[in-house]
């Protein structure tokens, strides 16, 4: 074998193994895979538009994004070390959830990813300040397994209170209940009644018709949307009233005279109110409210009221409404 021949031989076997280097670390032989990396940036102090290259002064807020894309399911490494000489790096978020650095080491693209790394600028921007990560594949692609639904366990509601429970049946109610996990509830059983509550805010609301109820008590129970039967100690009563204006409970309802103090009344028709007074045998004066909602309404009792037991007189563009059942008291 002539000298000529060896050196050309020599130079084909490294030709060959630059080849298989560049596949296997930039290609990871999966020629029948599409990889896809695309590069935005933004600087969050003065500019919100995505461009690939956006200048930015020291201290500035700088979001660097990638999105990752494969047409097929694959795991893949990120190395952002060059990027900590531009980036002071306070969030890393992968598919909009915060995750911590570590687990850029194995992050799973099924179809695409997208990775964001915000921080503040360690300098003023120069030409190369766009710093793309350095990208490995993993060996083996991720087979898809089919994802087993997860099975949450139903939390039953806890710390159940209602804000009034005394109501007037010949007009149309909200009652209001108040706790824990009330989205548990499916419906609320007053008596043989099955109704069926919003949730909104925490709260549970049930709307109940008038004339719904006869004067008396009734006790309530819950059915779960897991099917469970809750019990409660809790109970409703109902009396019939031809008055507009109600009070079903006044808190609190004991006060002192020390001081301007506030009480709260619950009742219905609320909506309707004119002006409150105070008044028992001997003493009738104006009362500040401010109306909450149609069964709830602020008052403001003036300090300096003699002792004793007192109830309001509501009045409205009809009449005033004496309602004598519901009383307070203020001590000295």
């Amino acid at each position: 074998m002539n000298k000529r021949y060896r050196i050309a031989l020599l130079v084909l076997v490294l030709l060959l193994w630059g080849l298989f280097l560049f596949f296997y670390k930039v290609r990871d032989f999966d020629f029948g895979s599409r990889f896809d990396t695309r590069f935005f940036m933004r600087n969050l102090s003065w500019q919100t538009d995505f461009r690939t290259n956006v200048p930015y002064k020291k201290g500035d807020t700088v979001e660097y994004t990638w999105i990752f894309s494969w047409d097929s399911p694959r795991n893949i490494g990120v190395d952002i070390f060059s990027l900590k000489n531009f980036l002071d790096i306070e969030r890393i978020e992968i598919n909009d959830r915060e995750v911590q650095e570590k687990d850029l080491a194995n992050i799973h693209i099924k179809d695409s990813s997208l990775l964001k790394i915000t921080g503040k600028a360690k300098n003023t921007s120069t030409d190369d300040a766009v710093v793309q990560p350095e990208i490995t594949t993993m060996e083996e692609e991720v087979k898809e397994e089919e994802e087993e639904p997860v099975q949450v366990p139903q939390i039953e509601p806890i710390d159940i209170t209602i804000d009034i429970t005394r109501y007037n049946s010949n007009i149309n109610n909200l009652v209001t209940f108040r706790g824990e996990n009330l989205d548990s509830v499916e419906f609320v059983n007053i008596w043989e009644k099955r109704i069926r509550p919003i949730y909104s805010s925490g709260a549970l609301f049930v709307q109940i018709d008038r004339d719904t109820f006869n004067n008396g008590e009734y006790f309530i129970f819950f059915t779960l949307k897991n099917g469970k039967i809750l019990t409660s100690e809790h109970r409703l009563s109902f009396e019939y009233s031809n008055s507009a204006i109600n009070i079903a409970n006044i808190t609190p309802n004991v006060i002192r005279n020390n001081e301007d103090r506030f009480v709260v009344i619950q009742g219905n028709g609320f909506d309707k109110i004119m002006s409150i007074q105070l008044s028992n045998n001997l003493i009738l004066k104006n009362a500040e409210f401010n109306i909450i909602n149609k069964q709830v309404a602020g008052v403001k009792i003036p300090k300096g009221l003699p002792a004793g037991e007192y109830y309001f007189n509501i009045m409205d563009t009809a009449t005033i409404y004496e309602i004598k059942n519901m009383k307070f008291t203020i001590t000295n």
